[in-house]
């Protein structure tokens, strides 16, 4: 499954670069991950919620990293869940703030795993990265996330207010600048590549332009 995303941030592209580079910032707004944790040598360790409270784990490697510009990763073997990912960063159209955009792919491994992380990417992948690019936004923007119903329960649930009061994310301090945040559905990059096409959601797994060892 190949997924294609991007959204505009107001920040300066090494602000939102820097933010994204520690992988372990993650889980503060990609609410399927619980965990990613910094291994060294540009590896690292990602654990995600799956279904009944089972764990999906994978070590992951940097693969390609070139400052305020573009990271990459790529799990190692022995995944949980074959995946690779990058993320582009760059100015806006007019200087208003950072287009981030986003390729992910996952392979999910046949049988009972299989089934979970389907149920573990709400079967449309392309929609959570859009909400998980929406809360990066917010966090970006304004320092937190705001968590909705809809954001506490990952899959089909009734509509009901929560038992507890929902918090905020940890908050995060950006530096402030002038112009106000403008949403972009401009085109997407290709995989880890300087080519662009639309924003978009695939079952196929194209070749990564760019390779990468491994995922925080």
């Amino acid at each position: 499954m190949l997924t294609t995303k991007s959204v505009v941030v107001n920040r300066q592209p090494g602000e939102v670069y820097a933010f994204w580079q520690d992988f372990t910032n993650f889980p503060r707004f990609m609410l399927h991950l619980d965990e990613v944790r910094d291994l060294g040598g540009g590896r690292s360790h990602w654990v995600a919620k799956g279904p009944g409270g089972m764990p999906v784990e994978w070590d992951a490697q940097t693969t390609q990293d070139r400052p305020n510009e573009l990271i990459a990763w790529r799990s190692l073997p022995g995944a949980d869940i074959d995946n690779e990912g990058s993320v582009r960063f760059e100015r806006a159209p007019g200087g208003r703030g950072t287009l981030v955009r986003v390729n992910l792919r996952y392979d999910p491994p046949a049988g009972v795993l299989g089934k979970a992380v389907a149920t573990l990417l709400n079967t449309e992948p392309g929609q959570q990265v859009s909400d998980d690019l929406r809360r990066f936004k917010q966090l970006m923007e304004t320092g937190e996330v705001v968590r909705s119903d809809a954001s506490i329960h990952l899959t089909m649930h009734p509509a009901r207010p929560p038992e507890r009061p929902v918090p905020f994310e940890p908050y995060y301090q950006p530096e402030v600048i002038g112009r106000p945040a403008v949403r972009s559905e401009a085109p997407s990059a290709a995989w880890a590549s300087d080519d662009t096409d639309d924003d978009s959601t695939s079952t196929a797994s194209p070749t990564a332009a760019g390779s990468r060892g491994g995922a925080r």
